[in-house]
């Protein structure tokens, strides 16, 4: 897909997947509908906008970025994070996940899901049958009891 994998998603904790600034406004950025799908608003009224290749979604929470789902990519130091371990993650970002790991079984092929929060880099990392198999990167708003100007 043109528009996303002509750009590097490269990741910047706390600012940024390649492009796509997080808390930057949606003026910035174009979607067209043969790259991207929108997605209605959710119970917490981000909107949605995916690549129609499935590789990233993009959230929106008053119109400014809220968060950024890597699906296939999220480049880091030169090395994709997608498909690392979690040992391999904490290494790599010299980070470490807080508090406990949520485990999920919402598909159906019998292999749950283990959710790990990275705080100190703003992910959240999705890991499955041992490998990483999403990142959600968010600002630090996401982390913080403090009200936010919008």
């Amino acid at each position: 897909m043109a528009d996303v994998a002509d750009n590097v998603l490269e990741f910047i904790p706390w600012k940024s997947v390649g492009k796509f600034e997080l808390n930057s406004d949606i003026k910035n950025y174009q979607f067209p509908k043969q790259n991207w799908e929108y997605g209605e608003k959710d119970e917490f009224g981000d909107e949605f906008y995916r690549a129609t290749d499935n590789s990233l979604t993009i959230s929106f929470q008053n119109n400014k970025v809220h968060n950024i789902f890597c699906y296939e990519t999220l480049m880091y130091q030169g090395v994709n994070l997608i498909g690392l371990t979690i040992d391999e993650f904490k290494h790599i970002t010299q980070s470490d996940y807080v508090g406990d790991v949520d485990v999920l079984d919402f598909e159906d092929d019998d292999y749950p899901q283990s959710v790990y929060e990275f705080e100190d880099i703003g992910a959240q990392v999705w890991e499955k049958q041992g490998k990483i198999v999403t990142i959600i990167v968010a600002g630090k708003d996401s982390y913080s009891d403090e009200p936010t100007d919008d």
